[in-house]
């Protein structure tokens, strides 16, 4: 599949990032206008209309893809194997807009399954994927007394649902106290919440039945956190939720995705017909336990459903919004795949080292591809930590982009030099140090760049130049940010080359090489 990643500013830039290149062009989404906000309530309410639907999806699609974005798009998604569109945005109002809506004048890409649909977050690649013979799946409930009550049929028909695919332990009536519980004693790859939800937060049962306790999405983050099991997250309001403006899980899936977990899926309404999420459910953890990269998941999930009688003129097609903290997708790695493989090539060493002395060269040629395939992960894992440092040197840098965002006087500067002071003792000089680690060029290139970007913000600091400041502080964001993207496609480049050599590699081994 070809990787396209859109990168939407919060001042409407756009940087477009593929095979094909870099291509820049300007945002036209028309956020003022009532027409276009009425347009997009409706779109959201459960009125069956897939006119209106379009019609906010064509205009999302045209605020983006003109110019050469739109000619960058088009050799993308002309790909045979399909395309990744990744969204990329800086959060506030832009974060709110249906995304999952997106009409090219044909289609909802969303409902394509050539087409793999996310918000992506970039973060450092998560560790690789565990092995397993079946996903494990925890589905935890919460049903507080003041609410709706989730019908024990809707969670069972959930369970069943995912049970086809997948192993799963169900949890209910969950409390702040028995939900860490649950996460905690009970190992999983995949967490999903049902139950009700307002604007960032889950609400769950209190003391009594009389109480309701919301968690917030910083606490739920916090409860998951650290927990290298836990590949996906999935937030789902029952059939009988009503939600708050913003959505019933909004601001949730982004706290998760910064806590390290390399996936979220979040309802952004309640499905309003338990027959189609049961068909949602089914297809989607059908495709996860075939070991299906989760954004292709979505996508054909949604498309299974939008295919079905009229439900491409409802909401609920839409309504999964799938965040992204991983570039793969790749949640799982199943067990039998990898017992194959291995399995093939144990036998075939076995066989090669009973051979005559030909088998000792065959066997010297295999020393040296595990020392290269060495050597390619230490380079990966060298650009890998780079990353990570560029992503907290863009957290820090936030910092003084917003002091300065409305000019630069004695207290801002003031703020800006004691954050530097910070940052360029921490970050910066990490980035430092790991310049020399790097052998790209490319990468080496950027780097260089950016250093010589954080060293002109220094001298501005250090000769109190204010004006020189406040152009230094932006510039450097956008060397930091196109370094991010260089480099990402770099770890990219190089892990698809470390696993065409692994599998030329075991192709030999089970001589099919």
């Amino acid at each position: 599949m070809t990787e396209f990643d859109l990168f939407i500013e919060g001042d409407g830039a756009l940087l477009a990032v593929s095979s094909e290149g870099v291509a820049r062009e300007r945002a036209s989404i028309p956020v003022s206008e009532q027409a276009f906000t009425d347009a997009c309530v409706r779109a959201a309410s459960r009125e069956k209309n897939v006119a209106i639907r379009e019609q906010v999806g064509k205009q999302l699609f045209d605020g983006l893809f003109h110019g050469d974005v739109l000619a960058a798009w088009a050799k993308a998604s002309g790909d045979p194997e399909g395309a990744r569109l990744r969204l990329v945005m800086d959060g506030g109002s832009l974060s709110e807009l249906p995304w999952e809506l997106l009409n090219d004048g044909l289609n909802f890409l969303a409902t394509d399954a050539r087409l793999a649909v996310s918000r992506y977050i970039p973060m450092p690649e998560p560790a690789f994927a565990p092995v397993t013979d079946k996903p494990k799946v925890l589905l935890v409930t919460a049903s507080p007394g003041p609410l709706p009550a989730i019908p024990p049929a809707e969670v069972d028909a959930l369970a069943a649902a995912i049970g086809e695919a997948a192993s799963v332990t169900v949890v209910r009536g969950c409390t702040a106290a028995s939900l860490a519980d649950a996460i905690a004693t009970n190992e999983c790859h995949v967490l999903h919440f049902l139950g009700h939800g307002a604007k960032g937060s889950l609400l769950l049962e209190g003391a009594t039945s009389a109480d309701v306790e919301p968690m917030s999405d910083r606490a739920f983050a916090q409860t998951v956190f650290g927990r290298p099991a836990i590949r996906l997250v999935v937030l789902s309001a029952c059939s009988s939720a009503e939600t708050a403006g913003g959505g019933a899980f909004s601001g949730v899936g982004p706290a998760l995705i910064r806590t390290r977990i390399p996936a979220v899926v979040a309802m952004q309404y309640e499905f309003v017909q338990l027959s189609t999420a049961q068909a949602f459910n089914r297809r989607f953890y059908k495709e996860i336990g075939a070991g299906v990269p989760v954004d292709v998941a979505v996508n054909r999930a949604r498309n299974a459903i939008s295919a079905t009688g009229d439900l491409l003129a409802q909401r609920d097609w839409s309504t999964p919004v799938l965040f992204l903290g991983t570039r793969s997708g790749r949640l799982i790695t199943l067990e039998r795949d990898l017992a194959t493989e291995v399995g093939s090539a144990a036998q075939s060493v076995q066989s090669a080292v009973m051979q005559n002395a030909a088998a000792a060269e065959g066997w010297r040629q295999l020393q040296q591809t595990f020392e290269m395939l060495r050597a390619s992960h230490l380079a990966l894992a060298a650009l890998t930590g780079v990353r990570e440092l560029l992503i907290d040197a863009r957290d820090d840098l936030e910092q003084l982009v917003s002091a300065s965002a409305h000019g630069i006087g004695a207290a801002e500067f003031d703020s800006i030099k004691r954050d530097w002071n910070g940052m360029n003792g921490g970050t910066v000089q990490k980035l430092r140090d790991a310049l020399s680690r790097i052998d790209d060029a490319s990468a080496k290139a950027g780097m260089q760049k950016l250093i010589e970007r954080f060293d002109a913000i220094d001298s501005a600091i250090a000769h109190l130049a204010l004006g020189d400041l406040e152009h230094e502080i932006p510039a450097a964001r956008r060397a930091l940010v196109d370094e991010e993207v260089v480099l990402g496609r770099r770890i990219e480049e190089r892990i698809t080359d470390l696993v065409a050599t692994s599998e030329r590699t075991l192709g030999k081994l089970s001589g099919q090489g």
